[in-house]
């Protein structure tokens, strides 16, 4: 009767089937057992409903202040590293993101989720007159966002202004006199993103990137390789359109594909052969696309639309709205569930 839950078990169900057809057996079974709990997480949590309470909104307080006690130690670390090694990028990007077991593209995606529910609860307590909380939840708020500001992850400095808006959008609804406090977060976000160096050496690169991306003869190195890997993953997906090249095979395919790619991207220090080293899709609807064709990516958008579409869930609560749109967004440039730190918190 939980359409959902038929979507998701549908989606496990056709990722095990492409191990069967899959060029790599290997990693095809690792990825079945990757993704167990993107079917045993919402099984679980149904199956004992009538036997725990489980306080979801106590749970995001607490990932919520979990991501802001992260923040402030990458904070210190890094002001650690400046004073008394001398390490000139510390604030910036991955020398920012040192926790070994989560990449820096995971955690900006966790910081700008929990950023968005303090916006929320910092709203939520002001409506309710408990200012002093409502102040705490935004120093929370602001502390997340120079973090993210800091972190030159791109994707990110869209997905929060996006999730930003659309909490206040909800709250303003509900009470419109919050318009002035609210205009105030937002432009101290946007103050955080738009003054931090990183800020405009990532804008900088944009634009190199641009222009490489034209053929501008003036530019002599491409800064960013989705570009070649999301052109040669299309032809990948034009081969096998409807059922995919299996569960990893589609990445097989995709290395294969760049053997024959002669260019060259810069990481910041040196020019690197493109077929050098081993990519997936860098787009996570790409990577469904050319793992498990038509088919796999309908299920998989099923998972975002239905709970917007269907009548039960018009009033779809604020905080599983900011999970989708962070999600959504964040998964257009990487492929974020062939890794545990992406799966296990989408499940």
């Amino acid at each position: 009767s939980n359409p959902a839950f038929i979507i998701i078990s549908l989606l496990y169900f056709w990722i095990a089937a492409g191990v069967l057809y899959s060029s790599d057996a290997e990693s095809a079974q690792r990825v079945l057992v990757l993704k167990i709990p993107l079917l045993a997480w919402p099984l679980a949590l149904a199956g004992t409903e009538n036997r725990f309470q489980f306080n979801h909104k106590r749970l995001l307080k607490a990932f919520s202040l979990s991501a802001v006690v992260s923040a402030l130690l990458l904070l210190c670390l890094a002001t650690w590293r400046f004073a008394f090694q001398q390490q000139a990028d510390a604030f910036f990007f991955k020398s920012l993101f040192v926790w070994e077991m989560v990449p820096a593209h995971y955690l900006s995606l966790y910081f700008s989720f929990a950023a968005g529910l303090c916006l929320h609860h910092g709203l939520l307590a002001w409506r309710m007159s408990k200012r002093n909380i409502s102040i705490i939840w935004w120093i929370c708020l602001l502390l997340l966002l120079v973090v993210v500001g800091l972190s030159g992850i791109r994707i990110q400095w869209i997905a929060m202004p996006l999730v930003l808006l659309t909490v206040m959008v909800h709250h303003l609804r509900r009470k419109p006199n919050l318009l002035k406090p609210a205009a105030i977060l937002l432009a101290l976000g946007a103050a955080a993103i738009f003054f931090s160096p990183e800020f405009h050496r990532r804008l900088k690169v944009s634009v190199i990137e641009w222009k490489a991306m034209r053929g501008d003869a003036a530019e002599q190195y491409q800064t960013n390789p989705r570009y070649y890997l999301w052109k040669h993953g299309l032809s990948v997906i034009e081969q096998k359109p409807w059922f995919g090249h299996g569960t990893g095979g589609g990445t097989d395919a995709l290395n294969r594909s760049l053997e024959g790619e002669t260019a060259t991207f810069w990481n910041g220090e040196a020019s690197i052969p493109l077929n050098s080293r081993h990519y997936n899709l860098h787009s996570s609807y790409l990577q469904h696309l050319a793992d498990h064709g038509i088919i796999g990516i309908i299920l998989f958008l099923g998972l975002f639309l239905l709970p917007l579409i269907r009548p039960p869930c018009r009033g779809l609560p604020v905080e599983s709205l900011i999970f989708l749109i962070v999600c959504g967004t964040s998964f257009l440039t990487e492929s974020m569930l062939p890794r545990q730190a992406g799966l296990f918190v989408f499940a």
